[in-house]
């Protein structure tokens, strides 16, 4: 989850990927693809980034608690490190090539705040979705975009 430079910051998200339907794509009719969207099992299934020592950069001083509440996941912004990719949420999901995906999601920040969601490939960071960067409010607002996936195979969703 790429974050603005306000600290100490708390977001609230709920997160549903769905596949849209599209000729060429074998689900029938569009579906979550995610694993525990609504936080019910807490961070089950997710990947967080920021939450102790970053494993892809380590000298990286970003930190974040992560907390579910509610079909929500909190996000505590103590130091919102050096990149945009010091504090982040994702989950690896199977895209297939040609397909059109939507990724929705609903969320809030104490303050004004900047996110940027994408979906990326772990190895070689190719950004499938191009960054998409949405402003957060008090009010909980549902966000969303859409892209076609060029690739099949195994994605990142992040926030």
């Amino acid at each position: 989850m790429a974050l603005s430079k306000r600290i100490p910051a708390t977001i609230l998200v709920g997160v549903i990927v769905t596949l849209c339907m599209a000729s060429n794509c074998t689900a029938a009719a569009p579906r979550n693809l995610l694993e525990n969207g609504d936080f019910q099992e807490s961070l089950e299934h997710w990947i967080i980034i920021g939450n102790g020592t970053n494993p892809y950069h380590p000298e990286d001083p970003g930190r974040a608690a992560f907390e579910a509440k509610d079909g929500y996941l909190e996000i505590s912004i103590r130091n919102p490190g050096k990149s945009i990719w010091s504090v982040m949420l994702c989950q690896s999901v199977v895209f297939e090539k040609g397909c059109s995906y939507r990724v929705s999601f609903t969320a809030k920040a104490e303050s004004r705040f900047r996110i940027i969601s994408n979906v990326t490939q772990d190895v070689t960071w190719t950004n499938f979705s191009g960054d998409n960067e949405f402003s957060l409010s008090a009010k909980p607002s549902d966000y969303s975009f859409e892209f076609t996936m060029s690739e099949g195979g195994p994605a990142l969703v992040q926030f």
